[in-house]
């Protein structure tokens, strides 16, 4: 039953909810205010509602639907006196069109309550004399008690809108409509004051409406003060805001121009009547109707399908399975509720010119929404489960005109078959209907084959522990993959915090160190299998797929100490099976192999953000596909910078918002609001490294291969000790402290937030590892521990001046393929030194077994693994698209986006840019 109900809510009221809230968010983004941004909230609701009070002449049918109110019984009997005509006769029908725009009043005014109610924005907003327009207001005082006086100032406007609507009519008619008033003032007497005051301002707007379409010439007044609007629209942005881009402008000069159109077009009509044909089209129920089933078809089945086909495991949680195709019937739920629900009702209550207009605009948007989605957008970077981009989205002015110029060529076609072969343009619909759905039906099925793998990782039982085990008399060897850490950083790191050096004893930084792949896909195979598995070798066997090869790099390292006598460990490896979340039954055969995953299994704020994280996905996978199907102009708006609108989740300065319902938002450098979870979750495996640790004394070896993606999913940090704070300011210690600088004086610019964010990641991975390190050697365990902590790739960020002339800056930036590498061997002493000889990152193999496997060998090619590779003159290391949900072939292949280039390395410096080149 509580399905049902969560089902009819999603359908009938979420779409309006989510409606006020985009509004409001937009309007409060420009006024800064509350009380403002509810009176304007209300406007423009009551602005969306003009066609329907045109065709009823003002808000005069609030009394109609009252007094019908009472007719209901009669109907029911089937007889009644005077004008009432038994059941059956069409008394029901009109009974139905005259309560519907009543019944629509309710609605607003329930999800006005609801909305205005769970809004943390309103929480201690002051407007006027109302000190929170959260709560009821208290500006009656009654001794010790006080009285809302916001609801009797609307029982009096309700009262007053009653008495000038019903002048002349008699008394029998005007007391249900003032009685009608009193359920109302109840209701407000325990609401928030927005309610009353966005209630209030509602019904002030109805009597407006009434005075105006009550004077003679109240289409022409109407259209003049349309068009006066639209005016000041230009000129005040004009005056304030002259230095906007072009995407501003095209906005406010066509709303201006859609504000005036009413005037325009009746000028036209009057100076040139031979050219206004009386009837130019007829309304058509039909094809407005089967274009908004395409809508719901496209926004809620078609690419929300998509984006969760590409990825469905980012849609899960293995500790608490649920199928990600419940965001999808969420989805389509809201979709169906906007397109076929509201949109028909909208329709059916508009007058006859407004419903020709909507059945001329319906299959437009529809083919504008196609094309948009298909055709344009298509760039804007990796996206987060949560649907947002891993960096801010840009349109630039020539995609916008071409987008404007195919709008406004398809408005010409559509208009064209509208006018001539409207039969034609049904079937269009019809089409495009059928093949939106079946676009979908092969990605759910997709989702639903890779639901039924996940839920089969899902119901496994958990049988090992989440314990790493050292041995105080063996010989332990940790391989640590730190996900795109950045070598380049290390120097910097090492003098702003000096202490490291003597943290990281014994280690050995090779900062000439490439990785044969910038992502990690094609970098961390290497890593993990060695030579065999750069991704010139796994091209080369053309008849196996990537992701058994993948598998087999990860399993080369384990199964060879396995052999040789050691207990071993893997926490977290990269992408096993190809999943996100690691797949490590990859491992199954091998019991021995203890195996778990460590990422998001000790946040303290886990499991709310885990609920944070479905409200977001069912509130934004609509939003996200109302923002690909919208005109490119639009597409930053809607986007808005991730967060869709949604006023509880906007950054706002002065507000902070709690731990478990925000990500982080840096507007600066030096400021964030908020923490980011992907983070969190991994900060919280490496801060809880020496908790996990379990000191044995049996003398047996321990192998440990343990990924983790804390210096993948940066974040702004509490300087001067980097770490993670719900709000961070150090513009104060970034104002009293030198720039960053490396022991040869040689400056580091981190100027925007990428950079800054980054490097406070890996600053803060080395700190942690630091405290792990100090307790090995309280533990007694260090001298006798291997460790290598190394990167699967670097990262572009532009800072070391190592791009590669006439290159693109997404493979131009040679930092890409500079991996970190760190090693300590057994019994090494003396403060961390540097040592600029040749290493790749699949030399992290060889390091390992160094001295403990005897002729280590790849056990599904039979080769002994080596480190000779890397003694080719030349190196080739490879650009190639990250997904590995679509570049998961037999081979690493480029795609109409992102094109596979080959670099080749012709010596032993990477910083050396005349080494490298472009291969064919």
């Amino acid at each position: 039953m509580e399905t049902i109900f969560q089902g009819a809510d999603r359908l009938l009221f979420f779409p309006l909810q989510l409606l006020f809230d985009v509004v409001f968010a937009n309007i409060w983004q420009v006024l800064k205010n509350s009380g403002g941004s509810l009176i304007l909230l209300c406007i423009a609701v009551n602005l969306l509602l003009l066609p329907p009070a045109l065709r009823n002449r003002s808000f005069q049918w609030r009394v109609q639907a009252v007094n019908a109110l009472f007719e209901i019984p009669a109907v029911r009997k089937g007889r009644g006196s005077g004008a009432r005509r038994p059941f059956g006769q069409g008394s029901l029908a009109q009974l139905l069109a005259r309560l519907a725009p009543f019944l629509l009043e309710a609605v607003l005014f329930y999800t006005a309550c609801r909305y205005f109610s769970g809004l943390q924005l309103l929480k201690g907003a002051a407007f006027g004399p109302v000190p929170d327009l959260s709560r009821p207001d208290s500006l009656i005082r009654m001794g010790e008690r006080t009285v809302p006086l916001l609801p009797i100032l609307v029982f009096g406007i309700h009262l007053l809108s009653a008495a000038v609507i019903l002048r002349g009519k008699p008394w029998k008619e005007k007391v249900l409509p003032c009685a009608a008033a009193l359920p109302e003032l109840l209701l407000l007497f325990g609401a928030p004051s927005a309610v009353s005051v966005f209630w209030g301002v509602n019904l002030l707007f109805a009597l407006g409406c009434h005075l105006l379409f009550s004077l003679q010439q109240s289409e022409a007044v109407l259209r003049g003060l349309a068009a006066a609007l639209g005016i000041a629209l230009i000129l005040l942005f004009a005056l304030l805001r002259p230095a906007q881009p072009l995407r501003a402008w095209i906005l406010v000069i066509g709303a201006g121009l859609l504000l005036a159109f009413p005037l325009i077009r009746h000028e036209f009509r009057k100076h040139h009547p031979g050219k206004a044909k009386t009837g130019t089209g007829k309304p058509d129920g039909k094809l407005f109707f089967l274009a908004c089933a395409a809508m719901a078809v496209l926004t809620g089945l078609t690419i929300p399908a998509a984006v969760i086909a590409s990825s469905p495991d980012e849609f899960v949680d293995l500790a608490a399975y649920h199928s990600p195709l419940r965001y999808i019937l969420n989805t389509f739920l809201i979709s169906a509720g906007t397109f076929l629900f509201w949109c028909p009702v909208y329709y059916r209550m508009s007058g006859r010119p407004s419903r020709t207009r909507l059945s001329l605009a319906a299959p437009a948007v529809l083919a504008v929404s196609v094309v948009d989605y298909m055709f344009f957008g298509q760039k804007y970077g990796n996206m987060s489960s949560l649907l947002e981009y891993n960096r801010a989205i840009s349109v630039g002015t020539p995609e916008i005109l071409r987008n404007l110029a195919v709008i406004l060529g398809l408005a010409a076609l559509v208009y064209l078959l509208w006018k001539k072969e409207r039969l034609v343009l049904k079937m269009i619909c019809l089409v495009e209907c059928l093949a939106l759905a079946g676009m979908a039906g092969m990605d759910l099925i997709s989702i639903r084959q890779q639901d039924q793998v996940l839920r089969e990782q899902a119901s496994q039982p958990v049988n090992h522990n989440l314990q790493i085990p050292l041995d105080r008399s063996g010989k332990n060897v940790i391989v640590l993959m730190m996900d795109r850490a950045v070598s380049g950083f290390i120097p910097y790191i090492l003098h702003e915090k000096p202490e490291l050096r003597a943290q990281f004893e014994g280690f050995t930084y090779y900062p000439n160190t490439i990785s044969y792949g910038q992502s990690t896909n094609a970098g961390s195979p290497g890593l993990f299998g060695g030579y065999d598995y750069t991704p010139e070798k796994m091209n080369a066997r053309t008849d196996e797929l990537l992701v058994d090869k993948h598998n087999e790099a990860l399993k080369i390292m384990p199964l060879n100490f396995l052999e040789a006598g050691y207990e071993v460990t893997v926490c977290d490896v990269s992408l096993a099976n190809y999943r996100n979340r690691p797949d490590l039954t990859i491992y199954n055969e091998w019991p021995e192999i203890h195996q778990f995953n460590a990422k998001g299994k000790f946040s303290e704020w886990a499991y709310l953000q885990r609920e944070e994280d479905d409200r977001i996905r069912n509130r934004n996978l609509f939003c996200y596909s109302i923002f690909r199907a919208a005109p490119s102009v639009l597409q930053t708006k809607l986007y808005n910078m991730g967060y869709y609108n949604e006023m509880d989740r906007i950054p706002i300065e002065g507000v902070h918002r709690t731990l478990e319902t925000t990500s982080q938002w840096a507007p600066n450098p030096v400021q964030a609001q908020g923490l980011s979870p992907i983070f969190m979750y991994n900060y919280d495996v490496v801060t809880r490294l020496p908790e996990l640790t379990e000191i044995r004394d049996t003398g047996k070896g321990t192998f440990l291969m343990m990924s983790n993606e804390l210096t993948h999913e940066p974040a702004l940090l509490q300087e001067p000790d980097y770490e993670p704070s719900v709000s961070v300011d150090n513009s104060a210690f970034e104002a009293e402290n030198p720039p960053l600088r490396t022991d040869g004086e040689k400056e580091l610019l981190l100027d925007n937030v990428d950079k800054m964010t980054n490097y406070h990641a890996n600053m803060a991975m080395m700190l942690q590892l630091g405290k792990w390190l100090d307790e090995m050697k309280a533990r007694g365990v260090y001298d006798n521990t291997r460790i290598i902590i190394v990167s699967d790739h670097g990262h572009n960020l532009g800072l070391f001046g190592l791009q590669l002339p006439d290159t693109a800056e997404e493979f131009g930036d040679l930092m890409l393929f500079n991996a970190l590498l760190l090693v300590k061997d057994f019994d090494s002493t003396g403060e961390l030194k540097t040592d600029p000889s040749f290493m790749t990152n699949a030399d992290t193999p060889c390091l390992a077994f160094d001295g403990l496997v005897d002729e280590p060998r790849n056990p599904f090619l039979g080769n002994v693994i080596t480190g000779e590779e890397k003694n080719r003159p030349e190196q080739h290391v490879l650009y190639t698209p990250w997904n590995f949900l679509l570049n998961n072939g037999n081979v690493f292949s480029g795609n109409e986006k992102v094109k596979n280039v080959w670099l080749k390395l012709s010596g032993k410096d990477l910083f050396d840019l005349s080494q490298w080149s472009i291969l064919p």
